[in-house]
């Protein structure tokens, strides 16, 4: 038995194809059951930051903005 990916037969080839598939497919799946899930519960109220008006910080030399 060779170990390199390099010189496996097309069965072994198919074989990663479909459980790459299959994986792909169940991380959607799961994906999507939840982000539904998220969205059923009660609206929760989000804070929001709103951003003060830039500043200016000065020595008598220095100047930052």
């Amino acid at each position: 038995m060779d170990h390199s990916i390099r010189n496996i037969d097309q069965a072994m080839h198919l074989k990663i194809v479909v459980l790459a598939l299959l994986l792909a497919t169940v991380a959607v799946g799961l994906t999507l059951a939840v982000h539904s899930n998220s969205k059923a519960g009660p609206v929760e109220k989000i804070a929001v930051l709103k951003a003060r008006p830039p500043m200016t910080a000065s020595s008598s030399t220095v100047i930052v903005r």
